[in-house]
């Protein structure tokens, strides 16, 4: 009872339900879901053309035509496939009751064809192709006003995941093509745009004194230093270059530290007879 209401219920629908020879009906070559385990699809047709056998086709298969008289199917592979071993069988009239759809461009068919997949099983690449293809609906009905809301909510609800699902998704899937294009020997990430020059700065200009003084501070910083670490080598055992290096260096750290405090001592006197 249920059953033949719902048959009748779909064939008041406003798009016809016909019946239509299983030869002139063949696949849509922009479904990009993938039967990855032929043996399973097997056995869910097998499964599936029992239930028809015993109870006739409840849910239609969903086609559009293709313009040349013949028609693509959108939805319901499986219960093509069930039908078709029916028929090699013996069962059958060799025919299959169709939704009928319009001739429809490339993204109307891939909009009724996620419709139609929402529920299976899916690999990674095919739930990234749904929410590239969900996501060019969402810009389209946005762009005519038909739809308010932001682009991962309408594409969560469409599948049945969360808005976070979808940017691990979208996440994977720039890693996965950074790593390739790393292996390929390019660069996955956009060429940087050329900094702009950037102003130097004009040094500052110290007086005479005033550079004397930094340069003093300095040598009194590096020469003590200097001297403990020849301290803390001379206890152990060290390279004769090492040492004659910093016996050097020392050297010239006191050499500039008394040309320092002569240069201060004289740049102190004369602005003592300057201030007299």
């Amino acid at each position: 009872m249920a059953t033949s209401a719902l048959r009748e219920l779909m064939r008041n629908d406003d798009r016809k339900v016909i019946k239509i020879p299983l030869d002139e009906i063949h696949h849509y070559a922009g479904n990009f879901y993938q039967d990855t385990n032929p043996e399973g699809f097997q056995r869910k047709a097998e499964s599936i053309a029992l239930n028809i056998e015993r109870e006739g086709l409840i849910h239609p298969i969903e086609v559009m035509k293709d313009g040349q008289g013949e028609y693509t199917i959108l939805s319901g592979n499986t219960r093509y496939k069930a039908v078709s071993l029916l028929f090699e069988r013996g069962i059958g009239d060799g025919t299959i009751e169709a939704l009928v759809h319009e001739r429809m461009d490339e993204d109307a068919a891939l909009y009724r064809v996620v419709s139609a997949n929402i529920q299976r099983e899916k690999t990674s690449e095919e739930v990234l192709m749904e929410i590239s293809i969900l996501g060019d609906e969402y810009e389209q009905l946005h762009k005519e006003h038909k739809i308010t809301g932001r682009k991962d909510e309408y594409i969560a609800a469409k599948l049945g995941i969360s808005q976070r699902t979808i940017r691990n998704y979208r996440k994977k899937d720039m890693e996965a093509k950074a790593k390739q294009a790393s292996a390929m020997g390019q660069d996955a990430k956009p060429p940087r745009q050329p900094e702009k020059p950037r102003k130097r700065r004009k040094p500052r200009k110290l007086s005479r004194k005033a550079a004397v003084d930094q340069l003093h501070k300095h040598v009194e910083k590096l020469l003590p230093m200097t001297v403990r670490q020849l301290e803390i080598m001379e206890k152990q055992p060290i390279d004769p270059k090492v040492a004659d290096h910093l016996g050097q260096l020392i050297h010239h750290y006191v050499e500039i530290h008394c040309i320092l405090e002569k240069e201060k001592r004289e740049e102190n006197k004369n602005e003592s007879l300057h201030d007299q």
